[in-house]
């Protein structure tokens, strides 16, 4: 194993090198996959759009949206893999 995953596939997942590096060590860990659940997120900036930096705002979206789709994406070549995205604030 490198340092950005885990033996249980944790990583920084803002780097799209990290998705398919986590669903590699599930497959050699337990074989297959057969399912995956993508329940991750950040909520930042909490503040009005006019005080936000496009800065800020790109990183939420790479934390929220790119390293999901990075994850579904690297996980894709299994016909029988449900894709579960989530959110909830509160």
């Amino acid at each position: 194993m490198n340092s950005e995953v885990g033996r249980y596939g944790h990583g920084i997942l803002t780097s799209q090198k990290v998705a398919p590096k986590v669903i590699a060590v599930a497959v050699q860990t337990f074989g297959r996959l057969d399912g995956l659940v993508v329940n991750h997120g950040i909520l930042t900036p909490i503040k009005r759009i006019a005080d936000s930096t496009i800065d800020e705002w790109k990183k939420t979206y790479d934390a929220n949206l790119w390293s999901a789709l990075a994850l579904v994406s690297s996980a894709a070549w299994s016909s029988d893999l449900t894709c579960l995205l989530t959110s909830r604030i509160g």
